[in-house]
């Protein structure tokens, strides 16, 4: 299941990216900022559905996971989708968020890391 993914389809197509939440509760978080294009994974792990449906929206993939998930896990996730597809991720190098904290927990550390901390995968 990707949470938030029949509400959000129009705006994910719309803006050509989707934000990649760990929880549903990162989606709410954002559509309450106006960043209606995100969906929610469950947790830090993706299963084999979730990424077929990833892919097939054909859109650019943003993932936006908290605090304790490390740039290895986010490769390991990315190693898993084919090979032409653009894959991004907000990592928070500069310690702006707290140990326990996801990045759309504060709309001004989110347009921070937007702006400045996301990076390409593939």
């Amino acid at each position: 299941i990707l949470y938030g993914l029949y509400k959000t389809y129009p705006y994910i197509k719309k803006e050509g990216k989707v934000f990649i939440t760990e929880s549903e509760k990162g989606c709410l978080q954002l559509w309450s900022m106006g960043y209606c294009n995100s969906v929610g994974i469950g947790g830090k792990k993706i299963s084999s559905q979730q990424i077929e449906k990833l892919i097939r929206l054909g859109v650019d993939l943003i993932f936006c996971f908290d605090k304790d998930v490390t740039k290895k896990e986010i490769e390991n996730i990315a190693d898993r989708f084919i090979n032409n597809m653009n894959l991004y991720y907000l990592f928070d190098e500069k310690n702006i968020l707290n140990e326990k904290e996801s990045p759309s927990d504060n709309q001004q550390k989110w347009e921070y890391l937007i702006a400045n901390h996301l990076y390409k995968i593939k």
